[in-house]
Order: structure tokens, then sequence, then C-alpha cells
């Protein structure tokens, strides 16, 4: 997973104007075991990824690629 993936997803979703079917792909997507940003197979896999994205948007954020309202 890198920022850039996040930032894409954002989009998808922004850009779809919060539609279902794309919120349930993201949220399918970030569920997948094979994404995860750690080799071992825990189930912290799920927190780890999530982890990872909060902290992504917020390098985001700062390097004003996002704004606060996900714009």
């Amino acid at each position: 997973m890198t920022t850039t993936l996040l930032l894409r997803l954002n989009n998808l979703i922004w850009g779809s104007e919060q539609a279902d079917l794309p919120k349930m792909s993201v949220e399918t997507m970030l569920d997948l075991p094979r994404l995860s940003v750690s080799t071992s197979n825990d189930s912290n896999n799920r927190d780890q990824t999530r982890h990872f994205a909060r902290f992504a948007i917020e390098y985001l954020r700062r390097a004003g690629l996002l704004e606060q309202d996900g714009v």
C-alpha cells in the first residue's frame, strides 16, 4: 500500500459522490489479507493497514494534496 494508492482511492470515492459501490469496493480492498504493510499474517493486518492509511492521509494533508474535507 502506498500513499498514492490511498490518494487515488479517495479520489474514487469523492468522484463518485460517495456512492455505495465504490465505498464498499474500497472497504473490501482494505480488508484483503495480501494488502498489508507487514509480512506477518497476524489478525493485526487490518489494524496495521488502517493505521498506515491514517498516517498516509495525514501526510497528504500536510503536503497540501488533500484537504480537510477529503477533496
